[in-house]
């Protein structure tokens, strides 16, 4: 059992999201942030099919993989240096419908032998289908989803892949998914080169 790690209890929001769509995570306060970047994508329910950038104060970090990106790169940058000192930042996904998440720091603290991370510990609500159109997208594709005599409705259930439940939330799900981001033996993460989705 690793002895002396801080984790991060993270509270994760999808920005304007109504009713909110949220996720809290408990993370290694050292965890890299490519490495956090797939514990969101699995927490919120994305696919990691689109680029992505954290913003700390004025500072955006991108993935080494998004050729337009003219910040600093995540890869080696650990979370505990990104904050320095702050207690929130952002993480944006999908640079066409702009899903802006704000994630505060709820709280540091030492590692206990009975946690476990990275782990989701609670959240509410589905996360929007890929691709949707950003919230007002959403909005509507939830609203002719719910009527079976609405136009597109059909398309809509296409869309989701058969039903789609807003209000649903599987934190059970969330968390096998989650299991194989977890700590190997030697205390390292994973090879999170397995991970399903690509960022273009």
């Amino acid at each position: 059992m690793t002895k002396n790690v801080t984790l991060a209890t993270l509270n994760i929001q999808l920005v304007d999201s109504d009713p909110a769509i949220w996720r809290r995570v408990r993370v290694p306060l050292d965890i890299e942030l490519d490495e956090l970047h797939f514990v969101i994508q699995v927490s919120m329910g994305w696919t990691g099919s689109h680029i992505h950038a954290f913003r700390f104060g004025k500072t955006q970090y991108g993935s080494m993989f998004d050729p337009d990106s003219d910040g600093p790169a995540e890869e080696g940058v650990a979370l505990k240096q990104a904050l320095n000192g702050a207690r929130s930042f952002d993480y944006l996904y999908d640079f066409g419908d702009d899903w802006a998440h704000h994630i505060t720091v709820e709280s540091i603290d030492k590692m206990r032998e009975e946690w476990n991370f990275p782990v989701c510990l609670d959240g509410a609500n589905a996360c929007p289908p890929e691709d949707v159109g950003a919230i007002p997208g959403y909005m509507n594709f939830c609203k002719t989803l719910a009527d079976p005599q609405a136009e597109g409705h059909e398309e809509a259930l296409l869309w989701a892949g058969g039903a789609f439940d807003p209000l649903s939330f599987d934190i059970n799900r969330v968390n096998r998914e989650l299991h194989g981001l977890c700590f190997s033996p030697e205390d390292q993460l994973p090879d999170f080169e397995d991970f399903i989705g690509d960022d273009d």
